[in-house]
């Protein structure tokens, strides 16, 4: 087997004579797929944060955005709530995001449902992962750092 087949976090132990994990590899195969199947991060979400672009609250922002946009397409009614609203300030202050972003997504979810779109599941999906996403920030920035110390330490190393 040449090295090009083997996956990525692994590599050739040519003492034992078989393909053994790659630690530092490995970490970053686990944060991946962890961020993927646990947080519902997508593959361009992923690799932003990963070189450092990107921060979870900033993919949150842009995830809230997205789906007025889209809801607002459909209904310019729907989700007025965060029109000329400071997303960034009330994702700091923890006792403001039920009140200001989670109760107002969800209590649009019925206009949503009511949408005569194909949309109707994409966008109900993408308030179900925001949502997720808003729940588990402090989890994953607990469980993974600040992701654009990467850039600044121009290193993909994990370890918290």
């Amino acid at each position: 087997m040449s090295s090009n087949e083997i996956p990525f976090g692994y590599k050739f132990d040519g003492q034992k004579g078989e393909i053994v994990a790659e630690e530092k590899e490995m970490k970053l195969v686990n944060t991946i797929f962890d961020l993927f199947t646990e947080y519902n991060i997508n593959q361009m979400e992923i690799t932003d944060l990963l070189n450092g672009f990107t921060t979870i609250k900033d993919i949150i922002i842009f995830r809230i955005e997205k789906i007025c946009e889209t809801a607002q397409f459909y209904n310019k009614d729907l989700l007025k709530e965060f029109d000329n609203v400071d997303i960034d300030n009330i994702l700091t202050n923890k006792e403001e995001i039920d009140k200001k972003i989670i109760t107002p997504l969800l209590n649009n979810k019925d206009g949503i449902k009511n949408l005569d779109t194909t949309m109707n599941d994409i966008i109900l999906k993408q308030i179900d992962d925001v949502i997720l996403l808003i729940n588990k920030q402090e989890e994953i920035e607990n469980k993974y750092g600040d992701f654009t110390q990467l850039k600044k330490n121009n290193t993909t190393d994990l370890e918290r």
